[in-house]
Formats: C-alpha cells, sequence, structure tokens
C-alpha cells in the first residue's frame, strides 16, 4: 500500500481533533481519563539468573476506581515506550524519563525514588489527550503475553503514522485561520519547544554532575 493510500485509511476512531477554546486551539479530550499506579518493586531475572533487573507492577485504573489492567514492565521497557512516543509524536512535548543508574540500583533508596519519578512520568503521560489514547501506550499497559508483546513491539515500530504525518490523522476547526497567525504561532511554539529541550538537557547534566559531586564527597 503506497502513502497516499495509507493516508486515505485514516478512520474517525483514530483522528486527533483539535477544538478552538477561548484559550486558543487544544486537543479534544476523546475518552474518559485513566491513571496508572506504579507499584510493588521486584528484583527479576532471566537465562537463569545471569541477568538481573527491577520490575514494577503497574495497575491501570479507570475513574470510578475499577481496575482495568495489570503488568509488570522494567525500565528497559519504560525507555522503548517513551522512544516510540518521542518518534510518533515529534510536535509534542514527550516528558522525558529519568536517566539509567548503574550504580546502587537495587538500593532501597534509589528503587522508590525511581519508583516515584516512574509514577510521576506515567501520570503526565495519561492525562495527555492525544498520548493516553495512542496505540502503543496501550499496548505497553496491557499487553501481558510475551508473544504478543513482541509481535506489537514489531507492529508499532512500524508503524506509518509518525512524525509529519501524525497531521494525517488531524482534525482540524473550520474556521478559516490567517496565514500570519498560523505563521507566528508556528514561530513560538517551535521556540518554546527549543528552549524547553535545551533547558532540560542542562538540567539533566546539573543534576548528574551533582550526583557525582556528592558520591564523592
Amino acid at each position: 500500500m503506497d502513502n497516499e493510500n495509507k493516508s486515505d485509511k485514516v478512520s474517525d476512531a483514530f483522528s486527533a481533533v483539535v477544538v478552538e477554546t477561548s484559550e486558543g486551539p487544544q486537543w479534544k479530550q476523546t475518552v474518559r481519563p485513566y491513571s496508572c499506579v506504579v507499584k510493588c518493586p521486584r528484583k527479576d531475572s532471566k537465562f537463569r539468573g545471569i541477568k538481573t533487573f527491577m520490575t514494577y507492577q503497574i495497575t491501570t485504573l479507570n475513574p470510578d476506581g475499577d481496575v482495568l489492567g495489570d503488568v509488570r514492565r522494567r525500565y528497559k521497557q519504560f525507555w522503548w515506550l517513551y522512544e516510540r512516543l518521542a518518534v510518533k509524536y515529534k510536535f509534542l512535548c514527550v516528558p522525558p524519563l529519568p536517566v539509567r543508574q548503574i550504580v546502587g540500583r537495587y538500593e532501597n533508596a534509589f528503587i522508590q525514588q525511581r519508583m516515584g519519578q516512574l509514577q510521576q512520568w506515567l501520570d503526565r503521560i495519561c492525562k495527555h489527550p492525544i498520548i493516553c489514547v495512542s496505540d502503543v501506550l496501550k499496548h505497553f499497559l496491557f499487553c501481558r503475553d510475551l508473544n504478543l508483546w513482541k509481535s506489537g513491539k514489531r507492529r508499532a515500530e512500524k508503524d506509518y503514522f509518525v512524525g509529519a504525518a501524525f497531521f494525517s490523522m488531524v482534525k482540524c476547526p473550520h474556521d478559516d485561520l490567517q496565514t500570519f497567525a498560523v505563521e507566528e504561532f508556528h514561530d513560538n511554539i517551535n521556540n518554546f519547544a527549543r528552549n524547553m529541550e535545551e533547558s532540560i538537557k542542562m538540567s539533566e547534566q546539573t543534576m548528574q554532575e551533582m550526583n557525582k559531586k556528592y558520591k564523592t564527597g
């Protein structure tokens, strides 16, 4: 199937809708909000104990508090999710994950800290009206079968509607827009995203330097 035919196949169920509000254009919330709880850290292993890692239980709840799904994920899988979201939604500010930890990752203080960081990250992801309905996030939150997990990963990594192609899924208000206003708005958002990215990199670098100084005394 060529690219034009793929674009023609976008259905209403997978469309992202933009609505006009008093505060400007916003993404429309198309599903009931849900939440996730990161808990019960556990040291797991594979290859008969040769490789060890921490996993966390993720419980997804609807607004009434009913459990929608329950899975266990390791940091490596969180990182995979972040990468897929960053590739698919290049125009959104996908929050970064906490940095990888090599030393002391099995210490209780670090495990509790990391669990809290992952909780904050998932809270932000689940509240976003576009990201919260993405197939890759649903796969992360609900897939429990190993074979289905692997096939779902391959499918997500072959997703056509990533980057600029995602805009073929966006439905906008029918009101006519002034070209100069759109260009100005675009420039402002682009500058904001660039500055935000630089600020985050500087903050992460500063935290890493402070962490090294703290450990070395």
